[in-house]
């Protein structure tokens, strides 16, 4: 069976010094071309270009614009890793929740003092909110 050489793929180009790991490309992927895996430590970026149809949302939402959609005649036969990093763990419950790199990067942009950076899931996060507010 002959491949059409005419058939247009789409890969994915990643700036992995500018990549945070943030869930933003992957969870708005409506064909599924972009997935995150989450283990006890390290968190996974994955690209499957068969799935690609090249619309271009990852690369317009990603708020670090590391991401660059490529136009290719080349069909991938597996998903690629295009970026891993650590996993921050909530210090109240010990549950893994963000990329480090993701939390770091949005403790920079806020300006937070070192002092007040916690790293909280966010259900820790707003039971802690919770428990400091006086009810009537």
């Amino acid at each position: 069976m002959a491949r059409d050489k005419k058939a247009v793929y789409y890969r994915l180009e990643i700036d992995t010094l500018l990549c945070t790991l943030c869930p933003i490309c992957a969870s708005r992927c409506e064909k599924g071309a972009i997935s995150q895996k989450m283990d006890n430590s390290i968190i996974y970026l994955y690209f499957e270009n068969k799935l690609c149809d090249g619309c271009k949302v990852c690369e317009r939402l990603c708020p670090e614009s590391a991401l660059k959609v490529v136009s290719t005649h080349q069909m991938g036969v597996k998903s690629i890793l295009l970026n891993s990093g650590d996993v921050a763990v909530c210090e109240e419950c010990n549950q893994p929740f963000a990329s480090l790199k993701h939390l770091e990067r949005a403790y920079d942009k806020s300006k937070t003092l070192l002092s007040a950076r916690r790293r909280l899931c966010p259900i820790c996060r707003i039971n802690r909110l919770l428990s400091s507010v006086e009810m009537p």
